[in-house]
């Protein structure tokens, strides 16, 4: 499952383009005033701007080694620790945690490209947090898109492809790692590859996913 695109909603439009344009220097590749997206390798990134109370999402941007090692010094001071402490971490692979000036808790994975070009700083997004109500109800809502990963538990598991890109699907309350915030929902749209062409608006959860045709 390809993530295309993914729609976030932002109260800081503002110190949130610095921080992806600048910061992370993910290119710009359309400004107004009431959003802005960014190029995260074979995903685009959009924040809307909103008011009222903070959004709290989780995302995860895959990149290879030297921009690994360029970015983890660059973000040293912000990164965040596990519970023992260290703020690199190994799973499949280095990653690392951060908040951006929202809040929103953002990772890093070290990995190769599935798209065969070492070169480029930016592999994509793999990761897009789903915080619900019930998970094991979300996962059957799913069952449109292409998925090959077992259950995990009834509050927390990955729905989607592994080399590619997954939803993290979250029971609402749950803090997202490293954090002992909690994990609350805020609306969402996701664009992504499948089998067939499909527009799924949640009945109920915030959330508007479209699948397009591989």
């Amino acid at each position: 499952m390809k993530i295309i695109r993914v729609i976030l909603e932002t109260t800081m439009l503002k110190e949130m383009k610095f921080f992806y344009h600048d910061t992370l220097e993910l290119p710009l590749i359309r400004d107004t005033e009431n959003f802005f997206t960014v190029q995260a390798g074979k995903t685009l990134l959009t924040f809307t701007s909103v008011a009222g109370e903070k959004r709290y999402y989780h995302i995860a941007l895959r990149t290879n080694l030297n921009n690994f090692d360029y970015f983890f010094m660059k973000l040293e001071s912000i990164l965040l620790p596990d519970e023992e402490g260290r703020t690199s971490l190994y799973w499949n692979g280095r990653q690392v945690y951060f908040h951006d000036p929202e809040g929103n808790v953002i990772e890093i994975l070290e990995r190769k490209s599935i798209y065969g070009n070492e070169k480029s700083k930016w592999h994509d997004i793999c990761e897009v947090g789903m915080p619900v109500s019930d998970v094991e109800d979300f996962n059957r809502w799913l069952s449109r898109i292409p998925n090959e990963n077992s259950s995990e538990s009834d509050t927390f598991r990955f729905y989607g492809e592994r080399d590619f890109g997954n939803f993290v699907l979250v029971k609402e309350g749950r803090p997202w790692f490293p954090t002992d915030r909690s994990a609350s929902i805020h609306p969402l749209t996701i664009e992504v590859e499948g089998s067939e062409y499909a527009v799924m608006k949640h009945p109920v959860l915030p959330y508007t996913i479209t699948m397009k045709k591989r």
